[in-house]
């Protein structure tokens, strides 16, 4: 498959799946708040262990985002 494929997919996904744009939405709120961690200096020990815990957070709704793509193939 290639890009535009999967960017239209995607864009269905968007438009059309419920759970898909919940759990999308998750991901991206995750994203805005690990960057925001990421751009200081220096993180506490407890920034520390949240931005651990976003990270696989994140790669567990890409795999969720990810099957539910799959099951449109």
């Amino acid at each position: 498959m290639n890009q535009d494929e999967t960017d239209d997919i995607k864009r269905q996904l968007m438009a059309e799946n419920s759970e898909y744009r919940r759990i999308f939405t998750e991901h991206q709120e995750l994203e805005t708040r690990l960057s925001e961690l990421s751009s200081r200096n220096h993180l506490l020990a407890d920034e520390k262990i949240e931005a651990g815990l976003i990270k696989k957070r994140k790669l567990v709704l890409k795999d969720e985002l990810e099957a539910i793509a799959r099951q449109l193939d």
